[in-house]
């Protein structure tokens, strides 16, 4: 069953709740008037002015903007520096790409032209191969290391006896030659000509030094003027540096007139009627070789050493020269020049000069050193 709430009568619910008191609130006091504080009165327009006025000045006078000034022009200079740095840097770095690619670019059409059936292509090959090496340092050892063994498989000597001494080298050879003959002095690259048949070649007024013609035939070679050492070498001691380009080289009939040949070392060198007129062999060494015929007159011989040659009917007199003053006459420097076992039979000295008896006899063991 569901209960039914009785509403409880009024008077039952006030003497319930009349026991109830509520709590005494304390006496309202009245609110104590505070006393009139006068006020900061506001300022007037012009002392305010005033004031702005002073700060503006003190500001414009303070010595600090002056360094603060530096410090931002610094700054600015600094920051653009290093942007132009970076520029320049990534500028010099793209050029040097771009140089190497053309460098090599140039490198393999040149020596593709060298492979090429027409001459003028291969002449153009050769010439821009030597602008390579004018033109990129670092190339130029390779440069004429390639023109070299153009010039050996051109003209390679496939067994001995095999080279026509009679014939004419082709335009190609010549021009690589040339090239090579023209190399800056400071250039010190080795060359190896070594193998090669080059007769009748023109080597006149060449920079041959640092160039190996071992085993070669030269016969009837133009070596006039050329140089075989460096102009800045020392030359106390040239001897001590063995320069020996021509071991077991044929130099028959070939022309050294003028030429540079201090320090020269020729071994086993055929070098039978060749001429060396007013040559400068200063401290070069003749070993083993045949200079039968040759013509030495008007040599420079300082410190210079024969051993073991063959020196039969050779001329080491005085060069006569005809001139507009009349005949000039050129003793060879002869004095110092040293002579171990030669043959010489028939030689001519000159007059004033007599070999030493180790020319015929020398000491066991003595030879050029």
């Amino acid at each position: 069953m569901r209960a039914v709430s009785t509403p409880v009568p009024r008077r039952r619910l006030s003497r319930v709740t009349g026991g109830l008191r509520r709590p005494e609130q304390p006496p309202s006091t009245p609110p104590v008037p505070e006393p009139d504080t006068p006020g900061p009165e506001p300022e007037s327009s012009p002392s305010r002015l005033d004031r702005l006025g002073r700060g503006i000045g003190r500001a414009a006078t303070w010595d600090g903007w002056l360094k603060l000034g530096a410090v931002v022009t610094a700054v600015g200079v600094l920051v653009g520096f290093w942007f132009t740095n970076h520029s320049l840097q990534a500028t010099g770095k793209q050029y040097e790409i771009s140089r190497q690619t053309e460098i090599t670019d140039r490198f393999t059409k040149a020596v593709a032209a060298l492979d090429s059936p027409t001459i003028n292509s291969r002449l153009g090959g050769i010439y821009s191969l030597e602008q390579l090496a004018v033109d990129s340092a670092e190339v130029r050892t390779t440069v004429f290391e390639v023109l070299s063994a153009y010039i050996r498989d051109k003209a390679h000597i496939k067994s001995p006896g095999e080279c026509d001494t009679n014939q004419e080298l082709g335009e190609d050879i010549r021009t690589a030659l040339t090239v090579i003959g023209r190399r800056k002095p400071q250039s010190r690259i080795e060359i190896s000509l070594t193998g090669t048949c080059l007769p009748n070649a023109n080597f006149s007024e060449g920079n041959w030094y640092d160039v190996n013609f071992q085993e070669s035939n030269l016969a009837n070679a133009n070596f006039s003027n050329a140089k075989f050492s460096l102009p800045d070498a020392p030359r106390d001691d040239a001897h001590t540096i063995i320069n020996m380009p021509f071991r077991n080289t044929v130099l028959a009939n070939s022309i050294f007139s003028y030429s540079d040949l201090y320090g020269i070392w020729f071994d086993t060198a055929d070098a039978r009627g060749a001429r060396f007129d007013r040559s400068d062999m200063t401290s070069a060494r003749v070993t083993g070789s045949d200079l039968t015929g040759a013509e030495l007159v008007g040599v420079n011989f300082t410190d210079a050493c024969f051993s073991q040659s063959n020196l039969d009917e050779a001329d080491f007199g005085e060069f006569l020269n005809m001139g507009v003053a009349g005949i000039m006459r050129v003793e060879p420097q002869i004095d110092t020049a040293k002579f171990y076992d030669d043959r010489h039979q028939g030689t001519q000295w000159p007059a004033s000069f007599t070999p030493s008896p180790d020319i015929d006899d020398s000491q066991p063991g003595t030879v050029c050193d």
